[in-house]
Order: structure tokens, then sequence, then C-alpha cells
């Protein structure tokens, strides 16, 4: 019965994000216990998901993924540049993976502005968002 119980409200909580992400206007999709976000144009993709342990949610923005894309764009394109042959090609590659590297980050950023504004409107309805993987 306590099982049921515990299932039922971890309904009634996921449906209450999906309202919050509906009123934003926000294309998601439901898996189980996750619940994955798309964030806007630039935004990223968020994963909001349902611990069990801690019976809490948890958001992940994939920041570890994105950042580290962006080291390595960062890493080839200061390599690029320092090409023995100095052909011209190279200015333009190192230039494109270094937007690469600065689109990712501004990525990130925006992505977690983004989910600061839905942890302020999930937590109107009793929902906090913890940060994690």
């Amino acid at each position: 019965m306590d099982s049921i119980q515990n299932n039922t409200e971890k309904t009634d909580m996921l449906e209450k994000v999906e309202r919050v992400v509906l009123i934003n206007g926000l294309e998601y999709e439901v898996g189980g216990n996750v619940l994955n976000l798309k964030l806007g144009r630039a935004g990223g993709k968020v994963k909001i998901k349902y611990d069990y342990a801690t019976n809490s949610y948890v958001y992940n923005c994939n920041e570890y993924a994105i950042g580290f894309s962006s080291l390595i764009f960062f890493v080839l394109s200061f390599n690029t540049l320092y090409q023995v042959d100095h052909q011209a090609w190279s200015g333009y590659v190192a230039g494109l993976m270094f937007a690469g590297a600065i689109f990712n980050l501004i990525q990130l950023v925006l992505s977690h502005v983004q989910m600061l504004d839905i942890k302020a409107q999930l937590r109107e309805v009793g929902i906090y968002l913890k940060s994690g993987a």
C-alpha cells in the first residue's frame, strides 16, 4: 500500500513539473521518472530526474560534456594556429573551432539562466530541484 502511495505522489509531482513546462511553452518528453526538456533556440537539453533514494528531483544540463567539448575545441583551435606550413585554411579552421567552443559555453550559461527561472516557478508549486548528475 505504501509503495502505491509513493508511486502516486511521484506521478503527481511529475504532473506538476509538466504543468509548469507547458505554461512556459517548452518542448518536453516524459519517460518513466525522467523529463527531458528542450530550452528554447540556443538553450540546451535538460534532464529532470526523480531520485528515489532522496525523494527529490535532480536536473542536469550536461555541463560536463559541454564543458569538455569546449575545452577540446579551444585546444584544437590553438593547436591549429601553430601549424608548421602556415597555410591559410588553418586560420579559418581555428576560427570555426573557437566559435564552436564559445557557442557551447554560451549555450551552457543560457541553460542555467533558464533553469533558474524554471526552478523558481517549481518552488511556487512545492517542487525543489537540485543540480546533479
